[in-house]
């Protein structure tokens, strides 16, 4: 699903598992933006879009998390950004 070109620049998860799930992705690849969101367990197929703009990238996302805003959205893009962070430091 993912590259070692994709540089993760946002992530959010619905808090549920199994068939409930919903997970989207926003990464940056290559100077343009795609938005990945998958729903179900990991095996789902995942979803792709393309786009020249963050600001079009991350008006995509929103829009997803408030169509199904009753999911209860967690923002997980610090979590994700940190441990990466921290894997590239070595600890």
């Amino acid at each position: 699903m993912f590259t070692v070109t994709d540089q993760i620049a946002g992530r959010w998860w619905n808090g549920k598992y199994g068939m409930a799930r919903r997970d989207v992705w926003l990464f940056q690849v290559d100077g343009t933006w795609r938005v990945d969101a998958r729903q179900g367990k990991d095996d789902a197929k995942v979803w792709h879009s393309h786009f020249e703009s963050e600001v079009d990238a991350r008006a995509s996302v929103t829009g997803m998390l408030e169509r199904t805003a009753e999911d209860g959205w967690r923002d997980l893009t610090r979590i994700v950004m940190d441990t990466d962070h921290r894997r590239e430091a070595g600890s």
